[in-house]
């Protein structure tokens, strides 16, 4: 349809399209109806223009070939920075589940309330996690990342105020729970910033460093908070204070730091600036495609907050990787627990000894980061063959070596035992934890590529939810189960998992076939790949008329 068919007393007259210079990445396009919310497309099927719109050309707005304005093309510089502050807010994040649990008893002490009431602080805290992923990282998909992670770490940073002047305990599970609401947001959206400026093969290595980050805080975080504890005129208020100061040195870094990643919110920024400086002149309206057809914000709301639920009951994969990794998790919150009380009531280890038993945590947490690169060359190597299921390899290995960790530390669990079993069980359950739920979010966010933020919200949100409910009976469960035949229990649950990966191993590809929203966004993903490769191909060789196509 060209402008001339244009026949509504809305219509604009704008001028000669043939013409025209466009600023490099931008096409003229079909004429669309603009409203004050909304741009369709205008077909002989349409209606007459109401009086409130307007029936115009668009000019579609794209990034110009290797664009740094696109996160794909980001410098090498701008990614090292992007991922190191988007990495140091989840490990502090995770480094606040142990140093909490590790001062509770100052706490207790201080306030005097029961162990059960310190417990459900740390489930409150991951119960928060599992909570506002369904919420916020949705609106980042929608309307971008980077506002709502400043936003999350400057109220994550205030919130260390009320924990450190706490009068009461229910001060404190209710900050516990606020904190999880808004450091959920490190863990949650550092894949979506990987996948926003990674391709594909090249997500394993940050990938793995936040598998690490997200596993190994805890056992850096007792390690430093054990001795904090240990000092009669620090104890847990220090605790808080020492978090604040360090939040309050990472807010303006990340403020600073940080960049908008989310291409189609970056394109719809560029074509606001389009339109405020060029208005019409060019004979269209710069628009970007995601503009089109786009839903106001209650209704994208309403359909950002379902779609985590959406994936994690109608996508096979991510349902069946959410109940493998809930145990994980769940197994990881009695790790966390059962460190302490083996070594405080079984060994008589003092709270500083017990604090450097977590360097075991540590340690797994490096051998499974170490083990990705493994990993990583068998994905390489056989990507043409076994496809995104060459990401599965490991975890193959891994859920069977997670049991055995289990077994492992639940044998050795007794007093007239070494010390050492429990920390060797703890390193192979921490190795294979590592190795699973790095597998699982790479392997989604393979599948979902830009919306991996949902898919991973609504996989972390059984596993947060029904793992971190363990901190609340796991110290009853050790009184009338004692430690070993807990985690021989929860080992004889891991083993009946193990199958899962091989499934997906094996049936993935037709499971994905048959998956309403996999398969398109895979395609969907391949697309943009290949327009990237055809991009940079025809900047070298000179063409200035290929460009970066964004998939919608």
């Amino acid at each position: 349809m060209s402008i001339s068919n244009i026949t509504s007393s809305n219509a604009v007259s704008v001028p000669n399209q043939s013409t025209t210079v466009l600023p490099s990445g931008c096409s003229f396009g079909p004429i669309h109806r603009f409203s004050k919310h909304n741009a369709t497309l205008v077909t002989p099927a349409s209606v007459p223009c109401p009086p409130d719109a307007q029936d115009l050309p668009v000019i579609w707005v794209d990034y110009p070939p290797n664009s740094p304005q696109d996160p794909f093309h980001f410098s090498k510089f701008r990614k090292i920075i992007i991922m190191v502050l988007t990495l140091f807010f989840a490990f502090i994040t995770t480094w606040e589940m142990s140093s909490y649990s590790i001062s509770s008893s100052s706490l207790r002490e201080d306030l005097d309330v029961p162990q059960i009431d310190t417990a459900l602080g740390l489930s409150l805290y991951g119960w928060g996690f599992a909570v506002g992923p369904l919420v916020l990282a949705p609106i980042t998909e929608e309307y971008g990342r980077y506002l709502v992670m400043i936003v999350s770490v400057v109220c994550y940073t205030l919130l260390h105020i009320l924990m450190a002047l706490a009068p009461n305990i229910g001060a404190i599970l209710s900050g516990r729970f606020l904190m999880g609401l808004t450091g959920c947001i490190g863990p949650t959206l550092t894949p979506g910033f990987i996948a926003d400026i990674y391709a594909p093969e090249k997500r394993g290595l940050p990938m793995a460093l936040f598998t690490l980050v997200l596993l190994s805080g805890p056992a850096i975080g007792a390690v430093t908070s054990g001795f904090v504890e240990a000092n009669k005129h620090l104890e847990w208020r220090w605790v808080n204070w020492i978090e604040l100061i360090i939040m309050g040195v990472f807010t303006p870094l990340a403020i600073f730091g940080l960049r908008e990643t989310r291409s189609l919110v970056v394109l719809e920024r560029i074509a606001k600036g389009l339109r405020k400086e060029r208005g019409l002149q060019d004979g269209g309206r710069y628009t970007a495609k995601s503009e089109v057809d786009k839903m106001r914000l209650l209704p994208a709301l309403k359909s950002s907050i379902s779609r985590p639920f959406l994936f994690l009951f109608m996508e096979p994969v991510v349902s069946f990787f959410a109940l493998w990794t809930a145990v994980v998790w769940g197994v990881y919150f009695i790790v966390i627990a059962g460190l302490p009380y083996v070594y405080s009531k079984l060994h008589n280890w003092n709270i500083q000894t017990t604090g450097i038993a977590y360097l075991a945590v540590a340690v797994g947490s490096f051998i499974g980061f170490a083990g990705n690169f493994i990993q990583d060359a068998i994905y390489r190597r056989r990507q043409d063959k076994d496809g995104a299921e060459g990401r599965l390899w490991a975890s193959m290995v891994a859920g069977i070596v997670f049991a055995a960790g289990c077994f492992v530390f639940g044998a050795s669990a007794t007093s007239d035992a070494s010390w050492f079993g429990p920390c060797a069980g703890t390193g192979m359950v921490l190795a294979a934890a590592f190795t699973i739920l790095q597998c699982c979010m790479v392997y989604l966010a393979n599948c979902y590529g830009a919306f991996a933020s949902s898919a991973i919200a609504g996989m972390s949100f059984l596993r947060i939810m029904l793992g971190s409910s363990f901190a609340i009976f796991t110290n009853d469960m050790f009184d009338n189960l004692t430690v070993r035949y807990s985690l021989i229990m929860m080992g004889g649950i891991a083993m009946l998992l193990t199958p899962i990966p091989f499934v997906f191993f094996f049936k993935g590809p037709w499971i994905r076939e048959h998956s309403p929203y996999s398969k398109k966004l895979i395609e969907e993903e391949r697309k943009r790949i290949d327009q990237m490769a055809v991009s940079y191909e025809s900047s070298e060789s000179g063409s200035s008329e290929s460009k970066v196509t964004i998939p919608v």
